[in-house]
């Protein structure tokens, strides 16, 4: 499934859904996490669990938003 990055963007800013931002990182949405960092959205934002994006990525098994964690975290 398709994610329009925009309307994602701002829902996930402005109504401050982390449910949303939970769901791109446990769904592998990079263009979304990485449109999310360029416009400063705080990629470590934890959930009400005390779970980062990484966490929920892990817990899904995806690894393509690890491995964006990892890049981001080297060259940071």
């Amino acid at each position: 499934e398709r994610y329009n990055k925009n309307l994602l963007t701002k829902q996930i800013i402005l109504n401050n859904s982390k449910d949303i931002f939970f769901e791109v990182c446990s769904n592998g949405n990079i263009e979304t996490l990485e449109y999310l960092k360029r416009k400063g959205f705080n990629l470590q934002e934890k959930d009400i669990n005390g779970n980062t994006c990484l966490h929920h990525a892990g817990k899904w098994g995806n690894l393509r938003v690890i491995i964006f964690f990892d890049v981001i975290q080297t060259f940071s």
